[in-house]
């Protein structure tokens, strides 16, 4: 159920593709989970997830860590 999705996910958005592509949808993502919360940063510095306290990063760049889990969302 889409209800079971509840707390603040931290999100690090690097590059203007990256908001052209997320920010329209986040709407609609919040709509179909009502108890979870966005924190959206906007920067143009690397992401260090487990530093910063990110959940999720979407840039154009690989990240420095093996660690991390990393999907193609799109090519541009």
């Amino acid at each position: 159920s889409s209800d079971l999705l509840q707390g603040t996910i931290r999100l690090a958005l690097t590059t203007e593709g990256a908001r052209d592509i997320i920010l329209p949808k986040l709407q609609d993502f919040l709509n179909e989970h009502p108890r979870a919360r966005l924190h959206v940063t906007f920067t143009t510095q690397a992401i260090h997830l487990v530093k910063q306290q990110y959940d999720i990063a979407i840039s154009s760049s690989l990240p420095e860590s093996t660690a991390h889990s990393v999907t193609l969302l799109s090519k541009f």
